[in-house]
């Protein structure tokens, strides 16, 4: 078995809802789990669809040039299972974003997808393995690094200089504590999100910031109550939460003072956009 630590950058707008986010770089370490050391190393650019938008360029340094002259994602994608090789991977990522968009890949091309079943999530380590670090919250890449006193190699957004920096946490972690084991909450969702019946700061935002993530996702500024709350939008966040139905019920109170802030929010947005074109 092998770990593989995996990193994946792709082209992202800020604002533009029906934008089509792809891959645009993918990197990986082959890691022992004997003695943490990379035995081999992938990373290659991928060529998009559509064009580079200004925030992926100046968030990843990747210019046009650089990715219209790399391979497509099927080409990638057969020399990155060849790089798996046959042996037992455990993939190992900062939150699992990278797995969604490489599923969706996999789909979008009508290509087998990898077996992703056997990974290492490190947030969740964070956040509740070391929830009294982290207050139970999931810190980025660099400002876990900067807790923990490590210092960070190459540019942020480089998805190789990403896998190594990461590589770098998790011997860390691996050395504190059990990084195959499940980390959860040991408090009640009553404990983490209400004060006497009332939801807490942190969960007003993490409500408005699914509402607008939901307007975003079908650019409208409005949307109704039991649209919003029978979407997949809430009760993947809901689930993710680890809601129960009290705490849920008291998040349903909060619904028209967080929709009009995520309203807000997403029309000014929006006019900035507009006004950009």
């Amino acid at each position: 078995m092998n770990y593989i630590v995996l990193d994946i950058e792709w082209n992202a707008s800020k604002w533009d809802p029906h934008h089509l986010e792809e891959i645009i770089e993918l990197s990986a370490l082959k890691v022992s789990p004997a003695t943490l050391d990379v035995v081999d190393v992938f990373s290659s650019l991928v060529k998009p669809a559509e064009r580079l938008t200004s925030f992926t360029k100046k968030l990843t340094g990747i210019t046009q040039r650089d990715v219209s002259s790399a391979p497509a994602f099927p080409h990638v994608l057969k020399k990155f299972k060849a790089f798996l090789g046959t042996e037992e991977s455990c993939f190992v990522t900062w939150g699992k974003e990278d797995f969604r968009f490489l599923e969706k890949e996999c789909e979008r091309y009508r290509l087998p997808s990898l077996n992703l079943s056997s990974y290492i999530d490190i947030l969740p380590i964070l956040q509740f393995g070391l929830y009294d670090t982290f207050n139970g919250n999931t810190p980025s890449l660099a400002k876990t690094m900067e807790v923990f006193q490590i210092e960070a190699d190459g540019q942020a957004h480089n998805s190789l200089d990403d896998s190594m920096n990461t590589l770098k946490v998790f011997r860390y972690l691996h050395g504190k504590l059990d990084v195959h084991a499940t980390y959860k909450s040991n408090k009640t969702p009553e404990e983490r999100y209400l004060y006497e019946d009332t939801l807490k700061s942190s969960g007003k935002r993490q409500l408005m910031k699914c509402i607008f993530v939901y307007m975003k996702k079908h650019d409208v500024d409005d949307v109704a109550f039991d649209a919003f709350f029978t979407s997949p939008i809430w009760l993947d966040r809901a689930a993710a939460l680890d809601l129960n139905e009290h705490v849920t019920a008291v998040f349903k109170t909060e619904f028209d003072a967080q929709k009009q802030e995520a309203s807000e929010k997403y029309v000014s947005q929006k006019a900035l956009l507009l006004a950009k074109c």
